[in-house]
């Protein structure tokens, strides 16, 4: 499993330039909030040279993914006296926008690759042809559940913790 990086980080903005509200390890993510993620992979492959100068090439894999997250993010900044959110981007000077939510996903994929090389003559002069197939089959199973919110619903952020 992977470490949580379900962080929420933001800055003040001031007229010139934006302040960091503490510094770069200032994480403000919830203690509910994770990450994890996990995949398996096995592959295989086959070359088999001909005395003729062709090569048949053939792979194979299977990965299996699973991920689980509950997230929480704010885009946008916390004016420095009133506390209250501001948005950021196309959204500057409207109101502040978050959302939290569940995702869980599990991904199952097969790939099959085989191909040939090799020369040949044709018309008094020397070619290579490469000719070949791919395969891949992928199966994915994604639940999600999420809500936003604005800056009402986070209130004032100076009166956190």
């Amino acid at each position: 499993m992977n470490p949580p990086s379900a962080s929420l980080t933001t800055s003040y903005p001031t007229p010139t330039k934006r302040v960091p509200i503490d510094s770069r390890s200032t994480n403000l993510a919830p203690d509910w909030a994770y990450n994890n993620s996990d995949s398996k992979k096995v592959f295989a492959s086959l070359k088999q040279t001909f005395n003729n100068g062709w090569e048949l090439n053939l792979s194979g894999s299977h990965t299996e993914a699973i991920m689980d997250s509950k997230l929480l993010y704010i885009d946008g900044y916390f004016d420095k006296s009133t506390g209250i959110g501001i948005g950021i981007g196309p959204h500057e000077g409207y109101d502040l926008l978050g959302g939290t939510g569940y995702n869980t996903a599990k991904r199952k994929e097969d790939t099959a690759d085989a191909y040939v090389t090799g020369p040949y003559e044709r018309f008094g002069r020397q070619h290579e042809l490469m000719a070949g197939v791919t395969y891949i089959c992928q199966h994915d199973r994604y639940v999600s559940a999420s809500t936003s919110f604005t800056s009402s619903d986070v209130g004032d952020f100076n009166d956190w913790g």
